[in-house]
């Protein structure tokens, strides 16, 4: 009996083990398999935020600084490429997440892209 016991712990323990180890595994991102394409549309997210705030900028005066707008411009930013790519999501984190800081970094997309690394 008390051998029966140790049997059925030691399986549930390897496959609740088993179970984990899946479980991380399929959370985790493969790599993407062109970092070229996806370096090519962070900039172009960027640059579409970078328009945006530049358009809006020449009507009314301090949109540069303010959150509501660039978290505004990154929502727009996104909402065609959403499905297609995937990718929009992982940069509007990125952006949004230190919004104080690529509020007037995407003035530069590069170094902003470099900044989420997106880009090399």
């Amino acid at each position: 009996m008390r051998l029966r016991i140790l049997h059925l712990t030691l399986a549930s323990s390897c496959l609740s083990l088993l179970g984990l180890g899946l479980f991380l595994y399929l959370r985790h991102d493969p790599p993407d398999p062109n970092p070229v394409a996806y370096c090519a549309d962070c900039l172009d997210y960027a640059n579409g935020i970078n328009r945006m705030i530049n358009r809006a900028a020449n009507s009314v005066d301090g949109v540069r600084g303010n959150k509501q707008y660039f978290r505004y411009a990154c929502d727009w930013n996104c909402r065609d490429e959403l499905l297609t790519s995937g990718h929009c999501l992982k940069y509007r984190r990125a952006f949004l997440k230190h919004s104080d800081r690529y509020m007037f970094a995407v003035e530069d997309p590069p170094m902003a892209c470099q900044g989420i690394r997106a880009c090399p």
